[in-house]
């Protein structure tokens, strides 16, 4: 079980493939929505930030959700009839970002 949030009791345990596995429903279901309306969907907040108390996940459990968001986008570039330019900017932005996290945690180890 893993805590680094700001809820509190029960509610601020979870198991991260929980997590993940949530972010991944949510993140399907945001991109049928926009494949259904042609609007944008913000699906940073599902992979960042806690869908109870909204705080933004903190140290370990950003990173491995971060790793989860580009899980994510990876998979969604194989599929037929995917907006393969889009998925790539944003899997490679993604990627950039958990780099400089991943550093950062580094120089704050060292």
């Amino acid at each position: 079980l893993v805590r680094d949030c700001s809820c509190r009791g029960h509610s601020g345990f979870a198991h991260l493939p929980c997590l993940v596995k949530y972010g991944n429903q949510m993140a399907e279901q945001a991109l049928r929505k926009v494949e259904a309306t042609g609007t944008v969907a913000n699906m940073v907040d599902i992979f960042y930030k806690c869908p109870n108390c909204k705080q933004d996940y903190q140290n370990g459990i950003l990173v491995e959700m971060k790793k989860a968001n580009i899980t994510f986008h990876k998979e969604k570039l194989m599929q037929p009839g995917a907006d393969k330019i889009s998925l790539a900017i944003e899997s490679a932005e993604l990627e950039k970002r958990l780099r400089n996290i991943n550093g950062r945690n580094k120089n704050e180890r060292d």
